[in-house]
């Protein structure tokens, strides 16, 4: 239809300059009564052929009313066809794959859009080292980290680590189940590129049961992907992040202004636990968190500052390992300290 668009244009154009153009015979500007008759009744009579005033003006009425019409009809159609292409445009059950099966550009057993590979969505990161591991890693209490939290506190960071390994549980089975609907869909798409065996009805028949097949199988694999694309950005709002670490250190130190004392790793689950759960954090930032902090800081700094005078101050490995051995090291640098002793004194 759209090719007819300017065949359609340049007829009216014709039309409406073929009615504003003057009818040979008559004067310019000569007006025209209703009743027919020009003014000037001598005009006709000097006409070399015998023509009715009458039928010219018929036939100039209608060419006016016939180019006055194309232009409206075309205008219309050209608003019906804008009106149409908005609403394919606007309607989600109409694909890209089914308008260019209308347009005639796409064989219907070829892959559809976007999907010429046949690749699944990527795969979640569950290692120890991606962010669903790491906060699977937060959420795992060991005995001390237990025995510094409440049953309810403890209780809570089991159900987030449920929920998590849940979520992810679930997400893998839905790659797994698109995997393989990918690798149907793609045997599908090899059988119907094949040309017909034998032809007739039954290879006819066998082509139209193997398009459903394969029209099934790509409305399961699109339900699958959405379902993938939903679990998946539920479960990255509660995987780990690089602020958690701040905010168990602010978790511990408001704990510890209450009066309560907890391992960094207690602290870390608790702030895990709220993030998988959705729960809003209790902590105020007020003065006292601010001097709990502090001295919270100053604990670990000093904590720091023990482990280094320590590890500066212990004997080397091959210290020990000497020791360990016999002791004929150990034995000869006695005597050397007894020697030194001697000369001495």
């Amino acid at each position: 239809m759209r090719p007819l668009l300017p065949l359609v244009a340049l007829v009216a154009s014709g039309l409406q300059a073929d009615a504003l153009a003057p009818v040979e015979g008559d004067p310019p500007n000569l007006p025209v009564f209703p009743t027919g008759d020009a003014e000037g009744p001598s005009f006709y009579s000097h006409s070399p052929l015998p023509v009715s005033p009458h039928s010219k003006i018929h036939h100039r009425r209608s060419i006016s009313a016939l180019a006055l019409i194309v232009p409206i009809v075309a205008v219309v159609f050209l608003i019906y066809q804008c009106i149409l292409h908005l609403k394919r445009r606007d309607d989600p059950f109409i694909t890209v794959q089914s308008r260019r099966l209308a347009s005639g550009e796409l064989d219907p057993c070829s892959a559809p859009e976007g999907d010429e590979s046949g690749s699944d969505p990527a795969a979640l990161p569950t290692g120890n080292g991606s962010p669903h591991g790491k906060q699977l890693g937060r959420l795992q209490l060991g005995p001390q980290d237990t025995a510094c939290l409440t049953q309810e506190e403890v209780r809570g960071v089991g159900d987030a680590r449920r929920l998590l390994q849940g979520l992810i549980k679930e997400i893998q089975s839905l790659e797994q189940q698109s995997s393989s609907l990918s690798s149907t869909a793609a045997s599908l798409r090899a059988s119907l590129a094949k040309p017909p065996e034998g032809g007739g009805p039954e290879a006819e028949q066998k082509k139209k049961e193997l398009q459903k097949m394969l029209h099934k199988t790509s409305q399961g694999m699109d339900k699958v992907r959405a379902q993938l694309v939903e679990k998946k950005f539920h479960c990255n709002e509660k995987m780990w992040t690089a602020g958690q670490d701040s905010t168990a250190l602010l978790r511990r130190a408001s704990l510890l202004a209450s009066g309560r004392h907890v391992t960094s790793g207690a602290a870390a689950a608790l702030v895990a636990r709220d993030i998988v759960l959705g729960t809003a954090p209790d902590i105020i930032f007020d003065g006292p968190l601010k001097t709990a902090l502090g001295a919270l800081v100053q604990q670990l700094l000093a904590e720091e500052g023990r482990c280094n005078v320590w590890v500066n101050r212990s004997p080397g490995p091959n210290y020990w390992s000497r020791r360990v051995a016999g002791g004929g090291t150990w034995k000869m640098h006695g005597r050397a300290n007894e020697s030194k002793t001697t000369n001495s004194g």
